[in-house]
């Protein structure tokens, strides 16, 4: 197994570790927060479909921790790739 293999196989571990931790649902403050960014802004990026979130209830927006780490980090190109495909 060449070190990426072993690095890759170690990143899927701890992602499956930290799911239950970081799963959580998140209103529009507290993923402004998370993010540091202003709520403004943040509605903004969902307007233009930008950034991973979910709507409930009509209009109040949500969003889990991980698809804003995976976002934040690079790994929202999967996100991308599912919104298109379901169009």
């Amino acid at each position: 197994m060449s070190i990426m293999e072993k690095i890759h196989a170690e990143l899927i571990w701890l992602r499956r570790r930290m799911s239950a931790q970081t799963d959580e649902l998140m209103t529009v403050p507290k993923a402004a927060e998370y993010l540091g960014f202003t709520e403004g802004y943040l509605y903004k990026l969902t307007s233009k479909k930008v950034i991973p979130f979910h709507k409930k209830l009509g209009k109040k927006i949500l969003f889990t921790r991980m698809e804003l780490y995976e976002w934040v980090t690079g790994n929202g190109l999967r996100w991308e790739n599912e919104k298109h495909e379901k169009l």
